[in-house]
């Protein structure tokens, strides 16, 4: 199963199934804590012996935004590992 990811205020990041839209996370988010997402994209990962095995990529449509690769997968592998 693919993975998706929020980045919000460039400071964390909220990592949920894919099955659910990019959209309805940062809507729920946004209106628990007022926070508005930065970047957003698929969790990708490579070997777990590597000192960072995750990293983001790709793009939401339906919120118009692009990972932010370097920034996003260090906030994921500090997050996931």
């Amino acid at each position: 199963m693919t993975t998706k990811y929020i980045v919000f205020a460039n400071s964390y990041a909220v990592v949920f199934p894919d099955f659910m839209e990019h959209k309805r996370v940062a809507d729920l988010i946004h209106r628990c804590f007022g926070d508005s997402p930065t970047s957003a994209g698929f969790v990708g990962g490579t070997d777990l012996s590597e000192p960072e095995p995750f990293f983001g990529f790709g793009e939401s449509i339906s919120m118009n935004l692009k990972a932010n690769t370097e920034t996003d997968s260090k906030l994921l592998n500090k997050l996931l590992t």
